[in-house]
């Protein structure tokens, strides 16, 4: 009998030791996807259309030069994007892109005064002869749904 009682001990704490061990998976540890935007300009602003946009503010932005090395991004609090016909924009003010060259344009998106997750908005813009063109990303510049990356 006490054996039975000890062997039961011992295949309890072992079904439950990685359990202990790990943790639950809590909010931190999920995972989440990346929005990507159309980018178009609007007289000599650099726009990025983004469903429902209304609703929130720009709350951090990094424009990085494609193929840059990881640490190079510069991030911008607070910037001061304008909103036009529900697409967020880059004033020349603020940032003018060099000519020729692909960036990727990262900003997030958080609503005043709630506590919702931020949504994570990813651009690839070519600067091309004063044009403004799309490329697509690859898989390690956004976070995609398994479903979505290219395969």
């Amino acid at each position: 009998m006490v054996k039975r009682a000890k062997r039961l001990i011992n295949v309890t704490l072992l079904s439950y030791s990685p359990v202990f061990l790990t943790g639950c998976p809590g909010y931190g540890d999920r995972s989440f996807t990346d929005e990507e935007t159309v980018v178009s300009m609007i007289g000599k602003n650099i726009c990025f259309w983004v469903k429902d946009s209304e609703e929130y503010k720009p709350d951090i932005i990094t424009i990085t030069r494609r193929g840059a090395g990881f640490g190079n991004e510069k991030f911008m609090p607070n910037p001061p994007l304008i909103l036009l016909d529900n697409k967020w924009c880059i004033t020349p003010d603020f940032y003018t892109f060099p000519d020729g060259g692909q960036f990727i344009v990262t900003y997030t998106l958080g609503r005043c005064y709630s506590n919702d997750r931020p949504r994570s908005v990813v651009s690839g813009v070519d600067v091309s002869n004063d044009c403004i063109y799309n490329i697509h990303l690859t898989d390690l510049e956004i976070a995609r749904p398994y479903s979505a990356m290219d395969k």
